[in-house]
């Protein structure tokens, strides 16, 4: 008796099941990991926003107090809130809202509301500099925003009332406009917008918190390296190596102009904090007569608390 052919062969795995080439599955991925990663970071920092009480948090009575008295019309005094020595822009919002009748519950949380939209904008942008960096690289994209996603302090900040939430936004679009202005090819007119631009987020960085002059330093350096780069570059006769763009007298225009507008912007409080406290720096502390170690106990080095 003839054998009947086995028309389906047991391949292991394989047997009965489709085949996907991995190219195109790693294609798949690399377009798709960038989304589902902004919603799941960002679906993470509203659910925080939403369920995580307004009042606590690191010095959480004192940056609602702020609230409070930006509400009335006025900046803080030390008798208002220990915090009276940060920008106004986190709380000014909130404070609109609360003197135009909004409720103080919904208020706070309108606060922490306002960490998501600022989250919204801090994952996209971190995505478009990811693309401007590797055009076209979605795996690089989605590792960047990997990155963001497994850091648990990112969900923690983000949940409570500070500013270092909006200076984290504000760094995101410094770095982006940084490096649009570095790798771009634009004319002059690109060129002095973007320059604008990268003012105006330093100048905002500096109302959301002190250390937003952080970013002040870091861009200046970058634009001190850059033209170097561009002078060596013209005095040797030779093109800049990699995508750099501008000549050096364009990033001395930019860095004069961004600084301009940065001054501009983020300038007045502390004009207002040295003409009423006699110091731009005014803190909620005295500082030691001398820098010493010994200023702190012991613990402070050790602790782990």
């Amino acid at each position: 008796m003839a054998q009947l052919r086995n028309r389906s062969p047991r391949q292991g795995l394989k047997w009965n099941l489709p085949q996907v080439p991995w190219s195109l599955l790693e294609l798949y991925l690399a377009r798709t990991m960038p989304l589902v990663l902004f919603f799941v970071i960002n679906g993470l920092v509203l659910y925080n926003v939403v369920v995580h009480p307004p009042t606590v948090g690191y010095d959480a009575g004192s940056h609602l107090g702020y609230i409070l008295t930006l509400a009335e019309g006025r900046l803080p005094t030390p008798y208002d809130t220990s915090e009276f020595f940060s920008p106004p822009l986190p709380y000014a919002l909130p404070a609109a809202a609360y003197a135009g009748g909004l409720s103080w519950g919904l208020t706070a949380k309108l606060a922490q509301v306002l960490n998501s939209a600022a989250s919204l904008g801090t994952v996209l942008v971190l995505m478009r500099l990811a693309q401007l960096i590797r055009p076209g690289k979605g795996r690089y994209t989605a590792a960047a925003a990997a990155v963001l996603a497994l850091m648990p302090v990112y969900y923690k900040s983000f949940a409570f009332i500070r500013g270092e939430v909006w200076v984290t936004l504000f760094a995101a679009l410094t770095a982006y406009e940084v490096v649009a202005l570095s790798v771009k090819q634009q004319g002059r007119k690109q060129w002095v917008r973007g320059a604008i631009r990268l003012g105006l987020w330093l100048g905002l960085a500096v109302l959301a918190r002190q250390w937003g002059f952080m970013l002040w330093a870091a861009v200046a350096l970058y634009f001190g390296g850059l033209w170097w780069q561009r002078k060596r570059a013209q005095l040797r006769g030779v093109a800049a190596a990699g995508q750099i763009r501008g000549e050096p007298r364009q990033v001395l225009q930019a860095a004069l102009i961004s600084g301009v507008v940065a001054l501009a912007i983020g300038s007045w409080f502390y004009l207002h904090l040295q003409g009423r406290y006699d110091s731009a720096a005014a803190f909620n502390r005295s500082l030691q007569p001398t820098f010493s170690p010994a200023n702190n106990p012991t613990s402070f080095y050790s602790g782990v608390g």
